[in-house]
């Protein structure tokens, strides 16, 4: 596969995911700086997250969240390079999260909507 091909899936790809969710959005503007800016098509692992996680959330380039099955919940404060797990308050699959800065957060759950005000060190 050549580069042109390669970026044209990326982008289809992502757009299809960007209609779900605005962080996606955010990201393919992100890639496609990367893109641009590396003339690469190389990508390197920072970090892993356990498996089960359905939803990432960064409310800056530092600090970053990640929800999953049975509750999980783990935060980022450097970018991702290591994450560390929270509480959540549930044992139910979480789905979605929002935080509008790095302390006020949302997670939903299959049940329920816990908040957060200290950067998900507690949810209720």
């Amino acid at each position: 596969m050549n580069k042109e091909t390669f970026h044209i899936l990326f982008i289809i790809f992502f757009k299809k995911l960007a209609i779900k969710n605005l962080l996606l959005r955010t990201m393919l503007v992100v890639f496609t700086l990367v893109d641009i800016l590396a003339q690469s098509y190389e990508w390197n692992t920072i970090s892993e997250v356990p498996s089960g996680m359905n939803k990432i959330y960064f409310v800056d380039p530092i600090n970053g969240w990640v929800v999953g099955d049975s509750g999980k919940i783990y935060s980022t404060v450097n970018g991702g390079t290591t994450w560390l797990p929270q509480i959540s308050g549930t044992i139910n699959k979480l789905v979605s999260l929002y935080f509008i800065d790095n302390q006020i957060g949302l997670g939903v759950s299959e049940t329920g909507i816990y908040r957060t005000t200290d950067g998900g060190n507690n949810f209720t």
